[in-house]
């Protein structure tokens, strides 16, 4: 206990006898004394202050601060030859402050003592640029990156022990172009957490793998992937992405892959009134073996709408996917297939919708691969594709108006349901003779 006091000691002590060392010309070289009020270039036990007006170049070599603080209109540049590395002891506050325009060519790492407190590695109210070649890293912070304004990222972020990598608040917006790189591994919570009224944009690769305690992805604002984008989360004990609330709004026009989300909730989760729409581009891969909670969960008023391409495998002793609540909708246009060794496939609640329009729905599960409490609707122009045990129960109203397939199973209705067909039921195995009549069947 005594050297654990000690060492807090020590810690607060270093603190305390930091020296605040601010900018005093206009533009010039950090590396040059004369533009420091302290006279001499900043090091470890700095607390870095660029005011108003300044324009700093970090021009080469390896570089120390305690803490930087860019105020607005205050410029900072690390040029590819030029290495910044920035550590904080304090138990709050942000390691690094940017109201100005932060252009990062080289390397930068922000590094704090505790990520188990309210401390920031980055807060960002101003312009942050990653160049290509550029390398951001963030470590053992609280919050990897508070965002209210704007970060552009062509290069590399990277984050590890962080409670949260990336936290968006106010407004605050990334842009990942084609050549942008975000890694993370060892994210003790959320790795990205947008707010309402925030966005990110992506054209490049985003990696969540190893070790991600919390959830993956929290989309409370817009989110878009765009064509040629990949997303990639590994291991995550949540949702591999989470989009909620009324101003959630997730599009991808590239790839989504959630691989191994051990989620006692959902590997990908949509919830209260928000919207998922993966589009005709756009390819979304579930594989999680294990799995205690579902694979792809659509609750409260939400809508996963498909017009591109939607793989779910792997194995688990509850529903592949479910829709539960009032106006929750799973609306297929594409191509959407549940294989592997759930126990069930889909499950539809009461009040819930699951609509297949001029797509084909391929569902597999262990005991069930439907059941259906609320409604189902095979449009004209869609293909239906089930193996395994149907269900139609709790005053469940389904309609077939396209091509449906029933490989095998039994189908069960129960007296309260409907079952309304107006077009084909291809039944290889007699399971609708009993239930249906003056159907159009080719038996096998």
């Amino acid at each position: 206990m005594r050297s654990i006091q000690l060492f807090l000691f020590i810690l607060a002590s270093l603190n305390v006898f930091a020296q605040t060392n601010t900018w005093i010309a206009q533009d010039g070289l950090w590396e040059s004394s004369k533009n420091w009020s302290l006279g001499i270039v900043p090091t470890d036990d700095h607390d870095v202050v660029l005011p108003a007006g300044a324009e700093v170049t970090i021009e080469e070599d390896n570089w120390q601060a305690q803490s930087v603080d860019i105020d607005q209109q205050a410029v900072l540049y690390i040029r590819p030859d030029a290495y910044l590395w920035v550590r904080s002891w304090s138990q709050t506050g942000a390691t690094f402050r940017n109201a100005g325009h932060l252009v990062v060519d080289g390397r930068l790492v922000v590094r704090h003592a505790y990520y188990t407190n309210n401390s920031s590695g980055i807060f960002n109210s101003g312009h942050i640029d990653i160049t290509p070649g550029g390398s951001l890293e963030l470590h053992h912070n609280h919050f990897g990156l508070e965002n209210v304004g704007t970060v552009n990222i062509s290069g590399n972020l990277q984050g590890n022990r962080h409670n949260w990598m990336i936290s968006q608040h106010s407004g605050g917006s990334i842009n990942i172009s084609s050549t942008g790189y975000v890694y993370a591994r060892r994210i003790y919570s959320r790795v990205i957490n947008m707010n309402a009224g925030t966005s990110i944009t992506n054209a490049g690769r985003i990696r969540l793998a190893y070790e991600i305690g919390g959830g993956g992805i929290y989309v409370y604002g817009q989110f878009e992937n765009l064509a040629g984008a990949d997303i990639w989360i590994q291991e995550s004990d949540y949702s591999g992405i989470a989009v909620d609330g009324s101003n959630g709004r997730m599009i991808n026009h590239g790839t989504i892959r959630l691989n191994e989300n051990n989620s006692i909730i959902s590997a990908f989760y949509v919830s209260t009134n928000s919207q998922m729409h993966n589009t005709h581009s756009g390819i979304v891969e579930i594989n999680t073996p294990n799995l205690v909670g579902y694979a792809l969960l659509v609750q409260l008023g939400a809508e996963f709408i498909n017009d591109g391409e939607v793989d779910i495998d792997g194995s688990g002793s509850d529903y592949a996917v479910r829709i539960v609540g009032v106006n929750s909708l799973l609306l297929n246009k594409g191509y959407f297939a549940v294989d592997g060794d759930f126990y069930a496939g889909i499950g539809c609640r009461p009040g819930a919708q699951l609509i297949n329009d001029t797509g084909t729905l391929a569902v597999y599960g262990i005991i069930w691969s439907l059941d259906i409490q609320g409604e189902m609707i095979n449009e004209s122009c869609g293909l239906l594709k089930t193996w395994s045990r149907v269900f139609f129960k709790d005053n469940s109203d389904v309609s077939n108006y396209g091509y449906w397939e029933h490989n095998s199973g039994q189908v069960d209705l129960e007296p309260a349901s409907q079952l309304k067909n107006e077009a084909v039921i291809y039944d290889l195995g007699g399971a609708f003779d009993a239930i249906i009549a003056n159907t159009s069947f080719g038996n096998d």
